[in-house]
């Protein structure tokens, strides 16, 4: 399995969901079965966090523009009153599970996970 790591620094105006559809391209193009964005990316902002069914749905449109390879991403995300920092999987066009961050550091604001999520895709192994 050939495994993309993407790193970019926090005020890089690439952080934000537009840039994900060249990203995943730079990844296939790699010949990559899954990329994997950082913390954050593509919702940074916790004093706004994105709701979690939008947050779906713009994962999967991204999803819709490349070439329906494996990605990890997420950031702040609102599911009812707690706010929780989140990765996505999305395989295949669709969300499918995801994992909430367990580990709080002093000054973070998010509801802590309580079980640990294992990503499974079809050509993940």
């Amino acid at each position: 399995m050939k495994i993309a790591l993407f790193q970019r620094h926090g005020n890089d105006a690439l952080w934000h969901a537009q840039a994900l559809p060249g990203l995943l391209a730079q990844a296939g193009d790699s010949g990559c079965d899954l990329a994997v964005f950082p913390e954050g990316l593509p919702f940074m902002d916790d004093r706004s966090p994105i709701a979690h069914e939008a947050a779906v749905r713009q994962l999967e449109d991204v999803a819709g523009t490349g070439d329906g390879g494996a990605f990890i991403a997420g950031g702040c995300v609102r599911e009812g009153r707690h706010v929780r920092n989140r990765a996505y999987l999305v395989s295949g066009g669709q969300v499918t599970p995801w994992y909430d961050k367990q580990i709080v550091w002093p000054g973070e604001t998010f509801t802590p996970g309580r079980q640990a999520q294992r990503f499974t895709w079809p050509g993940g192994a």
